[in-house]
């Protein structure tokens, strides 16, 4: 098992805040360095940044009416 502070993009806060300042999601940012998800998230938390992702998206199925 891979940790965040394995890969040198997630380690290195400067790298890492370039790569969300140009508006890579998580998602984005995971499959850029072969890693999980929740290193990409774990990695912005240690590193006190935030990437764009579906947070205020409401889910398609919460905004059909009932009719």
């Amino acid at each position: 098992m891979r940790h965040w502070y394995d890969f040198p993009e997630l380690l290195d806060r400067r790298k890492l805040k370039g790569l969300v300042d140009a508006g890579l999601s998580v998602r984005e940012l995971s499959v850029r360095e072969g890693c999980s998800r929740q290193c990409v998230v774990t990695a912005l938390n240690r590193h006190g940044l935030t990437a764009k992702g579906q947070r205020g998206v409401m889910p398609r199925f919460l905004g059909r009416r009932k009719g």
